[in-house]
């Protein structure tokens, strides 16, 4: 029965909540922090020492570090953002895998999809609430006040009693009930044998969390990009995700392996700024909604902001207080108007206000704390800049802000906008979705009859319907029998109606009739708007509009019952018959597809003035409403009033019969009846373009009704008559084998006395008072969906019978479920059903999931509007029969809420008289025993995600709530001409003209760019220019995500010399060996690297060094590091590295399992993470000095991190941006260059420890040619750069080498024989290596060389054109009589790694293949050969001869003047330390070979790029 008011059932149980927030500093966003499992842990007076003592060295003994989450209230973001819609691939949320028998087991048991699962003793547990996270196992069920709790025993030791809501994961059968039956049930253990049962279960607990985080650190790899791979392309599209499918797609296979479930688990948990966890029904789902990449985005940039203080946000909340400013002026002076909006003439939000404000949008808080909010103190910091006299910034602080600033509409909840509610957010009637509906819809119904009744074998589309009515030749036509559809004013979703038929043979006997529109007739279950309904799973109504399930376009033409009576044709629709006797019982029934013509529709006030004793079902506490309807009798003959009352008296005798012969009752709560008579109303904005000016406000109907009420008069035979109908379709499904999806309810835990108190109060109708329930502690039953015909307690239903919703199939989607599954039963007696019990099985989930969610967003939204009339009471008292003064509550339950933000003592009270629950505030140290009857006064009206009323002395109410709302992309052009037409029809000409060159401006110069290329004649002497669309970006995104795929495409089409566009500068590459002689063998005079490179690396480095000091000087001093590259040294440094990478191995994280001395337990490490620790510490050791390693702490590490985030390619392109992190960059360098300085001001002065010959000492004794002394600044900035370019290159090189170790086992155990080979001792140990040892290994060499071939770390080499310059016509030219010539002003560019990779010169060339190294004759020992040269020409460019190499397809360390002089040092650090890490440890590679990331200025393997290992030998 359709209900068009929407009702507010309170329900007894519902948990405390707290009343605010707790603030954070900025710095505690972080996004990518790492977490391991804590637990709640405080001591219980009275619990014996020797219990803490041994529990607490049990849990001590292996316990995870606490967790680094800072739970604050969840924010679940809000979908008002720029032109999105809930796309119709939405997915239907369903469980991890299909429903097995064992599955369906649970199904019917209840465990699986009962209102609350169950947690049995022994489960493990983790607990989630108020900010804090334990995780223990269960001792014991109890109930207190009505809530289902878990005595907990959590791995610190201590015992905690959550709420069963308040888990968010469980694993049964953790403990088996013996280990429980010792552990008992009891807070404080009460033996000696309970003290250590509970010792060994807490050792039990934190080994499986010790097994979960290394699951974490070993599954990181894999979980890097998750986020990537989840959140669709879309930018403001949504995504949904649960565990398993995480686990399916990290760990295939490993879906019952509750350590990586619980692993993957946490980690979506803690990244809240990507996975926003399912607050609602999370232990049933484990589901989390993917944020959308544009919400992500801005949360990245406002962070940023606020952490720099950034000016603009001042700016913006200059403007917005402003706006605010004549927001409460044009509320103040629209008081009593009707609600309206317009935009703003006054104010215009930019670009840069309108990401704030959807940033504050995207902020509005869900209604559970389940983890960390990413907004919280970014928000809190706006809010604050916004209003500086804001003590307390919560949801309703936010809420007032954009209310004021034109965000939202003043009457707009967030529960109806919430993420998993998918509505589209404008008006219907502008829903390009609805209007593709109803389109279909007209079309449909447009056609000749005899077109839509043709018959056809072709199988249905999803956009076709049924070509005719399938049961048309098995309808029963019931004639002219009166069919009476009875339901509230204004509904439109007309979906059953109630006849009455005498029996004369049988007198006493009658048949109760429900009639239920057959929207199956023409629907088939595989058309779009079934799809739709499935997911949207109901109508839902609210005040302000509503969604409806089906088309309305649909229900108006013909479905909804009544409306076709004026066409004379009869309604199709499936009937419900019950037989009662004479004292109610149902002695028979029938199901059959029917006609019906004689439909007469009246409303519940019509009917009831005609039934005897009618009796209001609504008070009004604030004053009966001037705008309801009038009922009349006007339209009922003398048969139709007799036959209401005769259905009267049959409907009185079904009721009664029906609680005699229960041994049941139902809950008679007050319920909050809203109406808001000019629905709809203005909505809120799509685009932030200017303010939104909101006038007036809606007139709200406030009434209170109870449960008892609403089943009596015409209200009472509707609901019953209804109960008879799913009765008699349950009943249907069970004789005929067909599953179906039952409703079932529990009965809830009692005593026998309380049983017989409660039967004892039943009223007529099988009612009891809430208050008197309450004090006997009974809770109010769960409803649950299940496939088993399970029993229906409150209605006294016996398991077996069955009971299966059927009657709304216009509004609910398991109803038209049911109606094709019963169709398909009549028109195929005795074949297999259309629906299998594994659909239905799915079908229960999604309810399960569904209805839980709705009843709190119906709850809060009800409490919403609620809400809003009495604040209206509060400020313009109505004098109504309720003075808020003055109200009668009742105590609900004995639990005591603190709220330390407002430092109140708070008890839940039900206030009957206006149908709420709310806060009393009381003092603590006055107890208050459930049920206790109390005066309270309307104090405040706390607007939190879950408004409460609070009671105390009256003031001024506070503001309204927030709520969610989902959104994802429509296709933009659609949202982009959407926003060009509010933009036209709202902005002034000036604006306009502006508006529209913002937009052609960019579409002219794509044009003018693609014509200049293709008409415009070019100069014969330039070389190829390569096409692009987009000027000054050029080939930018081509060449960044691949430049050796971009290279190879364009030497295909235009040759070794050609030009792209990179950013706005001109890039001449020159490929091949020749393309590499040309520019790194180029002349000085002609080619620069100092102009190439300075703006990237002398912030780094420093001044007057490297490539800030002209050619010639950069040589001298490359001659002076030179020095200090000497053999000497290079034999005290190997056995430096080596001790340094062995002492890594034994005590870093990344080797944990190498630690533990097992050599058949497998762990994993990131080949990059590691090696770039590896290397910085070894180079330190080594080149840097003793006094530098000794000085490598956090400090130094966040410098270097610091300076290492200005060497990327943002600031090759940008070298000064007003960025942090330029600003970061510079300081760092000023704390490096002073960290240098004063090692060499201790040596100067005498006071420095170094008794070493190190890169310092060396450099110290170093001068010019001209005899100028090196000075120390100099030094300091050359020992920066020779600190951050050699660890990048390495360490790359390193991971590389390791991965491809890993990836080919046979040449890395050849590679470990070798060091057996070579390195022996007698006792089967392996000694150091020396210097000519490390050189003279060949498996080593050729691993090295291989690696540095096929990965080479720089991939392009750059040089800036300082004059004209020509290209050897032997490489490139135009024509054979003439050349190209590359203009001054150009860059040129060189790819070793194209020649590296080349198959015209390299076998296999894709291959790692060492191999390729042994062969004398290969091509690579010619390539070698030709790089070092060592009997050819060798060349001094001012730091010793060395070969030129230029010509060579092979340059590992480049060529010509620039050729690294460090690659002996590199050579020596790679083979010592992948020797050390082969010598310990095998490894192999578990996910396919990473590919190149070539993002970064180095390049690098992309994740995953996990490594696993394990120990080779023991200690």
């Amino acid at each position: 029965m359709h209900r068009r008011s929407t009702q507010c059932t309170r329900n007894l149980s519902s948990r405390l909540r707290t009343g605010g927030h707790v603030s954070h500093p900025v710095d505690s966003v972080r996004f990518r922090s790492s977490h391991a499992s804590g637990s709640g842990s405080y001591s219980r007076r009275g619990v014996e020492g020797l219990t803490r003592q041994l529990i607490g060295n049990a849990a001590h003994a292996r316990r995870p570090k606490p967790s680094s989450e800072s739970h604050a209230p969840l924010t679940l973001v809000n979908a008002i953002l720029d032109g999105t819609q809930i796309p119709a691939t939405t997915p239907i949320v369903e469980p991890d895998g299909p429903l097995d028998n064992e599955t369906l087991d649970k199904i019917e048991d209840s465990v699986f999809y009962g209102r609350e699962l169950e947690i049995p003793p022994g489960s493990f547990v983790e607990v989630r609430r108020n900010r804090r996270i334990w995780n223990g196992v269960a001792l014991a069920r109890m109930a207190e006040d009505g809530v289902h709790r878990i005595v907990v025993l959590t791995s610190s030791g201590t015992i905690q009693e959550p709420a069963s809501q308040d888990i968010t994961f469980l694993i049964n059968g953790f403990l088996d009930q013996k280990a429980v039956d010792r552990c008992g049930g009891h807070i404080q253990a009460i033996s000696s044998s309970e003290i250590q049962a509970r010792s060994e279960a807490v050792r039990q607990i934190n080994e499986f969390l010790k097994r979960v985080e290394q699951k974490e650190k070993d599954l990181g790899v894999h979980l890097g990009d998750l986020y990537e791979k989840l959140a669709p392309k879309a930018p403001d599209a949504w995504g949904l995700v649960t565990v398993g499918n995480v686990v399916n797609l990290v760990q295939p296979g490993r879906l019952r392996d509750y350590t990586t479930r619980m692993a993957i688990h946490r980690h979506l948990m803690l990244n809240s700024h990507e996975f926003l966890a399912d607050g609602s029904q999370y232990l049933k789902s484990h589901m989390f909604y993917v944020r959308p990449r544009a919400q992500l985005q801005r949360l990245t940039i406002i962070c940023d902001l606020v952490h720099r203080r950034d000016r603009s946000l001042q700016q913006f909340a200059d403007k917005a207080k402003l706006v605010m400013q004549r927001s409460r002026q044009v509320t103040a002076e629209s008081a009593g108007e009707p609600p309206s909006s317009s935009l703003s003439e006054q104010f215009e939000y930019n670009a840069h206000d309108r990401t704030i404000l959807k940033f504050l949008v995207d902020a509005s808080h869900n209604t559970r704390s389940l983890q960390k909010d990413p907004y919280l103190a970014p928000t809190a910091a706006i809010v604050k800049l916004v209003d500086p006299s804001a003590t307390v910034i919560d949801d309703s602080k936010i809420y007032e802000v954009l209310v004021q600033l034109g965000a939202f509409a003043p009457w707009q909840d967030f529960a109806s906008l919430r993420v998993e509610l998918g509505v589209y957010k404008e008006a219907e009637e502008d829903s390009q979705m609805v209007k593709k509906q109803t389109a279909m819809v007209e079309q449909y119904f447009s056609q000749p009859k005899s077109q839509v009744d043709k018959e056809s074998d072709e199988p249905l589309d999803r956009g076709d319907f049924y070509p005719k009515d399938l049961a048309e030749s098995i309808r029963h036509d019931f004639g002219n029998l009166p069919v009476y559809v009875i339901d509230d004013f204004g509904a439109e979703e007309l979906d059953d109606g109630i006849s009455i038929e005498r029996i004369p043979s049988e007198p006493g006997n009658v048949w109760i009739h429900v009639h239920v529109a057959d929207p199956t007739a023409i629907l088939p279950p595989t058309h779009l708007f079934s799809s739709k309904a499935r997911r949207q799973g109901e109508t839902l109504y609210f005040n302000h509009r509503s969604y409806s399930m089906l088309p309305r376009a649909l229900i108006r033409n013909g479905l909804s019952l009544g409306n076709k009576n004026h066409e004379g044709q009869p309604h199709r629709v499936l009937t419900f018959s019950s037989k009662l006797d004479a004292t109610g019982d149902m002695v028979d029934y029938k199901v059959r597809a029917g006609l019906i013509r004689n439909v007469r529709i009246m409303t519940y006030g019509d009917a009831n003035l005609v039934l005897p004793n009618p009796e209001d079902f609504l008070h009004y506490p604030f004053g009966q409403p001037n705008d309801l309807p009038e009922s009349s009798t006007d339209s009922l003959s003398p048969s139709d009033i007799e036959d209401l009352r005769f259905l009267n008296t049959a409907i009185d005798r079904a009721i009664t019969r029906r609680v005699e012969k229960s041994q049941s009752f139902t809950f008679s709560l007050p319920n909050v009846v809203v109406t808001v008579p000019s629905s709809p109303l203005p909505l809120s904005p799509v685009h932030f373009l200017k303010p939104t000016v909101f006038r007036g406000s809606p007139v709200i109907n406030y009434g209170v009704s109870t449960g008892a009420r609403m089943d009596q008069g015409s209200r009472g035979i509707v609901a019953e008559a209804a109960r008879l109908a799913c009765r008699v379709a349950g009943q249907f499904a069970i004789d005929k084998g067909l599953p179906m999806v039952h409703r079932a309810v529990l009965p809830p835990p009692m005593s026998e006395e309380d049983m017989a108190a409660a039967l004892a109060a039943r009223g007529p109708t099988g009612y009891v008072d809430f208050v008197s329930l309450n004090r006997h502690g009974i809770a109010v039953p769960y409803g649950m969906n299940t496939i088993k015909p399970l029993g229906h307690w409150t209605l006294g239903i016996p398991d077996g019978e069955g009971y299966v919703r059927a009657t709304s199939p216009l509004r609910r989607y398991n109803d038209l479920a049911a109606h094709w599954q019963i169709k398909n039963a009549l028109l195929h007696p005795g074949e297999r059903p259309l629906f299998s019990s594994e659909h239905m099985g799915q079908l229960v989930f999604e309810a399960e999931l569904r209805e839980r969610l709705l009843k709190r967003i119906t709850r809060a939204h009800t409490q919403f509007w609620a809400l809003r009339r009495v604040m209206q009471e509060i400020e313009h008292p109505s004098g109504g029969e309720v003075s808020l003064d003055s109200m009668e509550g009742y105590v609900l339950n004995a639990r005591v809420q603190f709220d330390a933000m407002k430092g109140e003592t708070r008890r839940m009270v039900m206030l009957p008289q206006v149908g709420l629950q709310a806060w009393m505030v009381s003092k603590p140290d006055v107890e208050y025993a459930v049920g206790t009857r109390v005066r309270v006064a309307a104090q405040n009206i706390d607007f939190m995600a879950v408004p409460r009323l609070i009671h105390g002395r009256p003031v001024a109410p506070s503001v309204v709530p927030t709520m969610a709302f989902n959104v994802t992309a429509i296709p933009s052009s659609d949202a982009w001409s959407g926003y060009l037409a509010e933009a036209h029809k709202h902005l002034p000409t000036t604006p306009r003209l502006i508006l529209l060159a913002l937009v052609n401006i960019p579409v002219l110069a794509i044009i003018l760019n693609v014509l200049r290329q293709l008409i415009v004649p070019r100069d014969k002497t330039l070389p190829p220019e390569v096409f692009h669309w987009l000027p000054w970006i050029g080939s930018a995104p081509e060449y960044g995500n691949d430049p050796l795929k971009f290279f190879f495409k364009c030497r295909e089409k235009y040759g070794d010399v050609f030009t792209f566009v990179l950013l706005g500068r001109k890039m001449t590459v020159a490929l091949g060996a020749k393309g590499n002689n040309m520019i790194l063998g180029g002349k000085v005079a002609n080619l620069s690297a100092e102009d190439a490179y300075t703006g990237l690396t002398t912030p780094v480095f420093g001044k007057d060094v490297v490539y800030d000091v002209p050619n010639e000087v950069f040589m001298e001093q490359k001659r002076f590091v030179k020095v200090g590259l000497s053999t000497d040294n290079f034999k005290a440094y190997v056995g430096m590295i080596e001790d340094e990478v062995a002492d890594f191995m034994s005590r870093d994280a990344s080797f944990r399992t190498y630690q533990t001395n097992d050599i058949n337990e497998w762990g994993s490490f990131d080949p990059v993470k590691v090696l770039s620790e590896m290397t910085i510490l070894t180079a330190s050791r080594t080149l840097q000095g003793k006094e530098v390693r000794d000085g490598l702490d956090s400090t130094f590490a966040q410098f270097y991190n610091d300076l290492d985030g200005g060497f990327t390619p943002l600031n090759f392109m940008f070298p000064n941006l007003p960025l942090e992190s330029y600003r970061k960059r510079d300081r760092a360098h000023q704390k490096m260059s002073e960290f240098y300085l004063n090692i060499m001001k201790k040596r100067k002065e005498g006071t420095s420890t170094n008794d070493e010959t190190d890169m310092i000492t060396a450099l110290s004794n170093q001068s010019y040619r001209s005899g100028r002394p090196l000075p120390e600044h100099e030094i300091a900035h050359i020992m920066i750069a020779l600190l951050m370019a050699g660890q990048h290159t390495s360490s790359t090189t390193g991971g590389w080498a390791l991965l491809r170790l890993a990836q080919n086992p046979d040449i890395a155990e050849a590679l470990y024989q070798e060091q057996v080979k070579y390195f022996s001792n007698p006792d089967g140990t392996l000694r150091s290596p020396t210097y000519e040892e490390i050189k003279s290994l060949p498996v080593m060499d050729a691993v090295i060389r291989e690696t540095l071939r096929l990965h080479p770390p720089i991939h392009s080499i750059m040089r800036k054109v300082r004059a004209d310059l020509v290209v050897p016509p032997t490489l490139a030219a135009p024509s054979k009589d003439s050349a190209y010539v590359i203009p001054k002003g150009y860059f040129v560019m060189a790819c070793p790694a194209v020649s590296q990779i080349d198959p015209k010169l390299w076998r296999d060339a894709s291959k790692w293949d060492p191999a390729r190294w042994y062969d004398k004759d290969g091509e690579a020992e010619k390539a070698f050969k030709e790089y070092y040269d060592e009997n050819g020409e060798k060349v001094d460019y001012g730091f010793g001869a060395v070969s030129k190499g230029t010509e060579s397809p092979y340059q590992p360390f480049g060529a010509g003047r620039h050729r690294c002089i460090g690659e002996q040092f590199a050579y020596l650090q790679l083979g010592t330390l992948l020797s050390t890490v082969v010598r310990r440890i095998e490894m192999r590679l578990p996910s396919p070979f990473p590919e190149n990331n070539f993002h970064t200025m180095i390049t690098t393997p992309k994740n995953p790029r996990t490594i696993s290992y394990r120990r080779r030998k023991f200690d």
